[in-house]
């Protein structure tokens, strides 16, 4: 291998070694995200569901151990719920 060879390939070397540097920040940025994203998303399911959900931490991420009762209504079920009528009812006040 001759010296210019080796000037070369070291310099490729270093390129690839900055090049590994910028995508660790880059994964880092993004499971930064994904931990905030998930926190939100519990809190969101929190609200929405009434009731605090226990996680488990762990290397697999977080495991809902906590689900409660109420959330074998749907969606639209709680928003009829919440309007205080049916939407049999309110289809016929606009015939």
């Amino acid at each position: 291998v001759t010296l210019a060879a080796f000037s070369r390939m070291d310099t490729r070397v270093a390129n690839i070694e900055e090049e590994i540097v910028e995508i660790r920040s880059t994964l880092v940025d993004v499971q930064k995200s994904v931990k905030e994203g998930h926190a939100s998303f519990i809190v969101l399911m929190e609200k929405y569901l009434g009731k605090s959900i226990v996680t488990d931490e762990g290397d697999s991420g977080s495991v809902a151990k906590t689900i409660p009762e109420n959330t074998q209504r749907t969606l639209g079920e709680k928003i009829g719920d919440s309007s205080g009528g049916s939407k049999v009812d309110t289809l016929t006040e606009f015939r």
